[in-house]
């Protein structure tokens, strides 16, 4: 950080450019620059005002810049967190290395968060409710499908411009192309709230969405 640019590997190049087009997109909603406050907030004791001032100080996604082979973050002290995007990259890329060794078809579950089914098999998944409750079951084939919650159990979504966790109940699933899209996008829509769909649906991408907070559940997607 505060280097110019520096070389990186391959996969990390692709997650940092899908991370600094999905902040694009999202207008910023969704950040993995983030680093320096999760790093704050885990250390299981309430920090000083003043250092979580600090550490916001250092969330700026048009901070992140990712060149062929090289990425940058502009200054010193900023960090990346990839706890939004990560698990959506990684099935991605196994179910890419699965097919290339001659896998026909095959399911990919981290914790029932991130899916990936590919191939010629339909799978199913559930979609559920903020109460547990079962709301649909869906069928992949060639698809993603990615959960996030606004209180989930592995620690709540960070909001980037305010440092603080998403507000409200809320629950966001997305069935998209990719993993990677899938997980970024279900973070920034807990971030964002309904004004998001509307962001989405702006896109243009292929997908459907499940959303629920306490005004009631949006069903949509092309």
């Amino acid at each position: 950080a505060g280097s110019g640019l520096v070389p990186v590997s391959a996969d990390l190049e692709r997650v940092l450019m899908a991370s600094r087009r999905t902040y694009d997109d999202t207008g910023g909603a969704f950040d993995v620059t983030l680093g320096p406050l999760v790093l704050l907030l885990r250390r299981g004791t309430a920090p000083a005002p003043a250092r979580i001032e600090a550490a916001r100080d250092l969330v700026d996604g048009r901070g992140l810049r990712v060149r062929k082979g090289y990425a940058e973050l502009a200054q010193r002290g900023m960090s990346v967190d990839l706890g939004g995007i990560g698990k959506g990259y990684a099935l991605d890329r196994i179910a890419l290395l699965l097919r290339n060794r001659g896998a026909p078809s095959g399911f990919l579950n981290f914790g029932g968060s991130t899916m990936v089914a590919f191939g010629d098999r339909v799978r199913q998944a559930r979609i559920t409710r903020l109460d547990g409750s079962g709301w649909e079951d869906v069928q992949l084939r060639d698809r993603a499908l990615s959960t996030s919650r606004s209180a989930a159990l592995d620690g709540p979504i960070l909001a980037p411009r305010t440092g603080e966790p998403a507000r409200g109940q809320r629950t966001v699933s997305l069935l998209m192309r990719r993993a990677t899209e899938a997980d970024a996008w279900t973070t920034a829509l807990i971030v964002m709230g309904r004004p998001g769909l509307k962001l989405l649906k702006e896109t243009g991408k292929e997908y459907r969405v499940w959303y629920e907070d306490e005004g009631g559940e949006v069903r949509e997607g092309r």
